[in-house]
């Protein structure tokens, strides 16, 4: 499974694109349903490392 499908399966979560070349990954998520905290947790628990801070964009 790709880190994307991953992400596009939490509530909330509108957009997801992985880039394997530098192992980032891109989500683009309705605030009002889900957050960082819920994301990071669920991408942990999905089986992909999270690490770094974001880069958030508005």
């Amino acid at each position: 499974m790709a880190a994307s499908s991953a992400a596009q399966d939490i509530p909330g979560v509108k957009y997801a694109d992985d880039n394997p070349d530098d192992f980032s990954l891109t989500i683009i998520f309705d605030d009002t349903k889900t957050g960082l905290d819920e994301i990071r947790k669920s991408m942990q628990k999905s089986g992909f490392p999270v690490s770094g801070e974001p880069i958030l964009l508005k």
